[in-house]
Order: C-alpha cells, then sequence, then structure tokens
C-alpha cells in the first residue's frame, strides 16, 4: 500500500491517473474525501512515526463504482 506525504500526490496518483484524460468528467474532490485518509503509524511505543504516516487509500472502497457516482 502506497503512503504519499501529501494529499496532491495522492489525489494524482491514485485518481487521476487511472481515470486518464477523461477526469475533468468527474468531481476529484468528492472522491478524493470518499477514497483517501490520513494514516498514522504508531510503533510498539505508542509514538507516531512522522516518516511513515501519509495519505492513503481506503481499501474497502469500490473505486470505480466511487469514480461512477461521482460524474459532472
Amino acid at each position: 500500500m502506497a503512503t504519499y506525504a501529501t494529499l496532491s500526490d495522492a489525489i494524482h496518483y491514485e485518481i487521476i491517473t487511472p481515470v486518464g484524460e477523461r477526469a475533468h468528467h468527474f468531481n476529484i474532490n468528492a472522491i478524493a474525501e470518499r477514497l483517501i485518509y490520513w494514516h498514522h503509524d504508531i510503533n510498539a511505543h505508542g509514538n507516531t512515526n512522522l516518516n511513515r504516516s501519509g495519505f492513503r487509500v481506503r481499501t474497502n472502497v469500490d473505486f470505480w463504482k466511487l469514480v461512477q457516482a461521482n460524474a459532472l
């Protein structure tokens, strides 16, 4: 599972790239709100590992169904 430092990177690689040249036909922000979340990586001592934390994609979401539901 990829972890991204910025929301923009996550949106680009996980939404815009797969949708391709038709990305402008979809509400990308709405897709991102439901698909991408911030992950905190916690070590054994209960501390956050900032170098392993970042934006990730939810695995329990049907990507293409979400894209279709957010057509403009």
